[in-house]
């Protein structure tokens, strides 16, 4: 609808100023080698390039075959809906940012090879990832760089810890705790961490709860490092210990826990596993808990002369392979170091948006049952934030890329095209704000089966590609409204893989 565009228009007004647009030259080919020739504005930004080629190359849009499929019009003719109309442009506009600048496979580029422009140039003004490799220690190296003997020497290094090393100030029982952590010993102890603790290692996912489909966060407590290794050790890390970094990853994370039959249907079965502990708190925490540590490791000196500014937080991982991160969008760019194993990225561009059914669902909390909470394997159950309250509801991507994906339920992912990544230690991955992504991970048994990371996040610009999102954000809805695939090329019921694996093998 007008209305719709002119919102868009209105948005991008008030978002940046007017000026003087260039006019350039664009040449592409089709499937067929056929030549295609339009003229594109010079915009910056992902988003705002695709939707610029669509608007310019309609025509030959409408008659070229791209690769991943395309559009029937003449079928869609035929539907008189407005809604099917939409999902056809939409599904145009995600061929042509494929042909014009998503990556068919994430590129590996030498870290030393990189400077500030070149960085802002080839990547972030592309929006488009890429993985720097030599960044840091691989191997024997950064075994002894980042071992468990020192990464808890360097953590846990005021006082002596309690027999369990959990912190007991804070209602852990039957809620969470609202204590403050000021990691200065004062609480008779070495400093505190922030852990985030599931039944399963899905935490911030939509789960099937007995209040219907839920957004569930993680249950979040205080412990010592040498804690947190202790849980692992003892079980309680769901199963997932882990082989070394330096494996080829193989497409698809078949071998990753979070691919076991009982590990994604999402229901809420409290001890049926041992619970899952990671290091994963957002809030910095390797600057605010960790400081020690966050003077050992170095951002990369390019990054801050490229976005003129410190990152707004950094952040420490460290947990489990059957710890995985759901299917999510950031609003930061974000440079994200692999110290110890290997992280496995499932990526989708933001044009992928209508195919990934972001779904606005009520929100809960996992809290440990009374007298659990300090056990090895404490229950959980799931508390819905009171309606009416902010944080009540929440939107959140529905499908789970890593497990399969029901197309009977979910019709329109059959158009999407993830992109899987493994980044191995020592190399660090840049990963565009708005990109969509799902993160597993392997673990080396030194660290008890852990993966060890740390992530920058630094601000996003607000600018022609943040405008041009919520246009996309704004139709999906619209298109949402019919989902059965009707006059799409592709429509059988298929499960889209991964299309490449940006990938090298680690020394």
């Amino acid at each position: 609808p007008s209305w719709l565009f002119l919102g868009g228009w209105v948005g991008a007004r008030a978002l940046i100023p007017p000026r003087a647009v260039d006019l350039s030259s664009f040449q592409g080919s089709t499937e067929l080698g056929e030549p295609t020739q339009c003229t594109i504005s010079s915009h910056s930004g992902a988003l705002g390039a695709a939707l610029q080629h669509y608007t310019a190359c309609s025509s030959r849009l409408d008659s070229a075959r791209f690769p991943y499929g395309g559009v029937d019009r003449g079928a869609m003719a035929s539907a008189d809906d407005q809604s099917t109309e939409i999902l056809a442009s939409l599904i145009e506009l995600a061929v042509g940012a494929r042909e014009l600048h998503v990556p068919r496979r994430v590129a590996v580029v030498d870290v030393n090879s990189i400077d500030p422009a070149t960085f802002l140039r080839e990547y972030v003004q592309l929006n488009r990832p890429v993985v720097f490799d030599n960044v840091g220690p691989r191997g024997h190296e950064a075994a002894e760089t980042w071992s468990k003997t020192r990464l808890i020497a360097a953590v846990d290094c005021c006082g002596a810890r309690d027999g369990t090393g959990v912190s007991h100030h804070g209602g852990h029982d039957g809620g969470t705790t609202d204590s403050v952590n000021t990691n200065d010993g004062t609480h008779g102890g070495p400093p505190l961490v922030s852990i985030e603790v599931t039944p399963d290692g899905r935490g911030d996912a939509i789960k099937s709860t007995p209040h219907g489909p839920m957004f569930v966060e993680p249950w979040s407590t205080e412990m010592t490092l040498a804690g947190f290794f202790d849980r692992q050790r003892d079980g309680g890390d769901g199963g997932g210990g882990g082989g070394g970094a330096g494996q080829a990853s193989a497409g698809r994370h078949s071998a990753l826990p979070s691919d076991r039959p009982d590990a994604d249907d999402g229901d809420v079965a409290p001890g049926r596993q041992p619970a899952v502990y990671y290091l994963s708190h957002q809030n910095s925490n390797l600057s605010e808990q960790m400081p020690t540590l966050f003077t050992e490791i170095n951002e990369l000196a390019f990054a801050r002369a490229a976005f003129a500014a410190p990152p707004d937080a950094v952040n420490m991982w460290l947990g489990p392979a059957a710890a995985v991160t759901s299917l999510h969008k950031d609003h930061y760019e974000n440079l994200y170091l692999v110290l110890r194993g290997a992280k496995v990225f499932t990526l989708f561009p933001p044009t992928e948006l209508p195919f990934l059914y972001e779904t606005t669902v009520r929100s809960g909390k996992y809290v440990p049952r009374e007298g659990t909470a300090d056990s090895g394997s404490p229950q959980f159950d799931v508390v819905p934030v009171p309606e009416g309250e902010i944080g009540a509801t929440r939107p959140w991507i529905a499908v789970n890329p890593d497990a399969g994906v029901d197309l009977n339920t979910h019709p329109l992912y059959r158009h999407a095209q993830p992109i899987s990544v493994t980044v191995h230690e020592g190399q660090a991955l840049y990963l565009p704000s708005l990109w969509y992504h799902q993160v597993a991970q392997r673990g080396v048994p030194d660290l008890d089966g852990c993966c060890l990371a740390v992530n920058w996040w630094y601000d996003m610009q607000f600018g022609p590609q943040y405008t041009y999102f919520k246009l996309v954000e704004r139709l999906a809805r619209l298109a949402s409204q019919r989902t059965d695939g009707a006059g799409v090329e592709g429509s059988a019921a298929s499960v889209s893989t991964p299309t490449t694996v940006g990938d090298i093998p680690a020394s």
